[in-house]
């Protein structure tokens, strides 16, 4: 009986220890792949934010350069005889900047731009 009890009891302990042991090396894979996916997630949302940023910058940067154009004409042809064609440039260069559409872009180049004239 004395052996059984000491098989038993062996028995018991190495169950336990096998157990502690497949715990504890499971945990840490659990926690890296629990990382990797925050990692991830945090690189694909900065990417994001970086693409939002970039894309605002592009479009501020491209109305700077169309502002700049519009003055460049203006004073190009600020003398007398364009004073209309100005003042119709005026016209629709106020209208594009309050409201940037593709239609008013047009109707400002060709009001603006003396090739159309």
């Amino acid at each position: 009986m004395s052996n059984l009890k000491i098989f038993i009891i062996i028995f018991i302990v190495l169950s336990v220890a096998l157990f502690v042991a497949n715990k504890s090396r499971t945990k840490p894979t659990n926690l890296n792949s629990v990382e990797h996916i925050a990692k991830e997630e945090t690189f694909s949302h900065n990417f994001e934010v970086a693409m939002e940023k970039h894309k605002k910058e592009q479009d501020e940067q491209l109305h700077k350069l169309r502002d700049a154009y519009i003055e460049s004409l203006k004073n190009k042809y600020g003398e007398e005889k364009f004073q209309e064609l100005l003042g119709v440039c005026d016209l629709f260069t106020n209208l594009y900047v309050n409201n940037r559409t593709k239609e008013n872009e047009l109707k400002y180049v060709e009001a603006c731009d003396p090739m159309y004239h």
